[in-house]
């Protein structure tokens, strides 16, 4: 390998933070968070060096580093580069493009993912709904938020994932797929309900991401017991329908005490039907706060096994955040409103945290109140884990 020069590929782009970068390709619908460190080697790549010549030219600029650590580690982003599909290996120099945007923003951090609340209506009332969904609520025009992403575009974001409530209520979001899809790294969320041989023909024909459909149990009990009766047949007949269209798909688990010894049966469910499984752990926030305490794991580690749900990547160490918001990736509530995650509005109103802002004309993330804020509740969770206070970060910074 060291002789191999690293070509980048796929228009593969990265968006440079303070304390990270956001590496993707819209080409290949792929993304990843990577440590501040990579930026180092990514540098490096972009100059058309061979790997020896990456070695020692970041050995030149940290003496102070081992070579074989540096050496190391260059293998192993080369290698992760490589699988996730960002670059190749050539036994030529290659001419690779300017990979860096934003390069005179690199001191600000900047909104990269956004999960969207696109709605908050929707036509299940499932028991652990973290959304506390129903009906009623009012609903932003597209072109309010063609013109609110047409902004954050051009602000550094990148990634966007689309959710609700139930985003097939909303009534303009095959139009507002069809323009997202165009700009951003797209996925949606949906229980299935609404999805019919139109629908899927319509997804078929965009470049998305993923449809992530909800599915909690290869047979119909588990589901439905959570989410209604009937539910679990309209959401395999949407999974059947996507995938006889070749759309790209991903099922969404919630794991609880009920279902956690079929977890595997829904991974081999979702596999015959080229579909990752996606499971989270059943959390006492929304609706599922009112809960029985039999119905939460124990011990949630168990499932990590069967998720294939992709993460932040620290590939080369540790990162300090507890908290995806201090990487710029961020909710967006149905009212147009930013906030650190997709918790609710009313989660963050409850806990007195002044992280809720509308996103004004002259709005910048960095500075915000909403960033500024999460910082400052990460560090007090660091200062409690390193006193001993806490083992771990076990529920919203905002809750300390």
């Amino acid at each position: 390998m060291d002789s191999q020069y690293p070509v980048f590929v796929n228009g593969t782009r990265v968006v440079p933070q303070p304390n990270s970068c956001l590496i993707y390709s819209w080409l290949a619908s792929t993304f990843d968070i990577l440590n501040l460190e990579s930026l180092i080697f990514l540098n490096e790549i972009q100059r058309n060096l061979a790997t020896r010549e990456i070695i020692e030219s970041v050995s030149a600029r940290y003496p102070d580093e081992s070579k074989d650590l540096i050496a190391s580690d260059v293998d192993r982003l080369l290698a992760f580069l490589q699988e996730r599909g960002y670059l190749e290996l050539s036994s030529s120099p290659g001419a690779n493009d300017e990979i860096f945007e934003f390069v005179d923003r690199m001191d600000e951090v900047k909104v990269v993912q956004a999960d969207l609340e696109i709605t908050k209506n929707c036509n299940l009332r499932c028991a652990y709904c973290f959304d506390e969904a129903a009906a009623g609520y009012p609903v932003l025009a597209v072109g309010k938020w063609i013109e609110l992403f047409d902004s954050l575009h051009g602000a550094g974001l990148r990634v966007l994932k689309v959710s609700g409530g139930e985003p097939f209520t909303y009534p303009a979001i095959l139009e507002f797929l069809e323009y997202a899809q165009e700009k951003f790294i797209v996925s949606i969320n949906t229980n299935g309900h609404y999805v019919d041989e139109r629908v899927a023909a319509r997804l078929a024909g965009m470049h998305l991401q993923a449809v992530q459909v909800s599915l909690d149990s290869a047979t119909s009990h588990v589901h439905d017991l959570f989410r209604g009766v009937g539910t679990w047949e309209r959401a395999v007949r949407a999974i059947d329908l996507l995938h006889g269209q070749g759309v790209p798909l991903r099922i969404s688990a919630t794991a609880t005490t009920r279902n956690v010894d079929g977890l595997q049966q829904l991974r081999d469910f979702a596999h015959a039907r080229d579909a990752e499984l996606s499971v989270e752990v059943l959390k006492p926030v929304g609706k599922a706060a009112s809960m029985d305490a039999t119905h939460f794991l124990a011990d949630p580690q168990v499932v990590t096994q069967y998720s294939e749900k992709a993460s932040a990547h620290k590939v080369l160490g540790e990162m300090a955040m507890t908290c995806q918001a201090q990487l710029g990736v961020v909710g967006i509530s149905y009212k147009g409103n930013i906030k650190p995650c997709n918790l609710t509005e009313e989660f963050f109103d409850d806990r007195r945290a002044d992280v809720v802002k509308s996103l004004d004309e002259d709005w910048r993330y960095d500075g915000s109140a909403t960033l500024s804020a999460s910082n400052a509740a990460s560090e007090r969770v660091v200062g409690l884990m390193a006193s001993g206070a806490i083992e771990s970060k076990d529920k919203c910074i905002f809750e300390y």
